[in-house]
């Protein structure tokens, strides 16, 4: 009986948590069940306890997120795939622009000269490159 009663407070003590934290289930997709126990036999008992839970900021920061419930065969449990719904956007980098603003810079000549006499062996278009790194500092 006392074991019981510790069960029911942990589990009164979860569902608190997450009632005072305002999670939400982020459902899924898969079998209905992520854990079960005497697969096979008149003793079978299966629930559904793992689970993912998210804030509402959370789901407005991925709305196409998706939990998977995948089968494991060594496990009683069943693993949980959280896809985030994104796609990496890779960025090529920016082509250097020269700004005519910069032509309004008291030290500009200066900086310039600088740039460009500290790869006077390197080929032009290296010396370029040199000289556009320095200016966007």
């Amino acid at each position: 009986m006392e074991r019981i009663q510790q069960l029911v407070w942990r589990v009164d003590g979860f569902r608190q948590v997450v009632e005072e934290c305002e999670l939400r289930d982020l459902g899924f997709t898969g079998s209905r069940f992520t854990w079960e126990r005497h697969r096979n036999t008149r003793n079978w008992v299966c629930e559904r306890l793992d689970r993912v839970l998210t804030t509402s900021q959370w789901v407005l920061l991925f709305p196409k997120a998706q939990v998977h419930h995948l089968e494991v065969a060594n496990s009683d449990h069943s693993a949980l795939f959280l896809s985030l719904g994104v796609s990496v956007i890779r960025y090529a980098p920016v082509p250097f622009r020269f700004e005519n603003a910069w032509l309004k810079e008291i030290d500009i000549e200066e900086a310039v000269l600088e740039a460009w006499s500290c790869g006077r062996e390197k080929p032009i278009g290296i010396r370029i490159a040199i000289c556009g790194n320095f200016l966007k500092e």
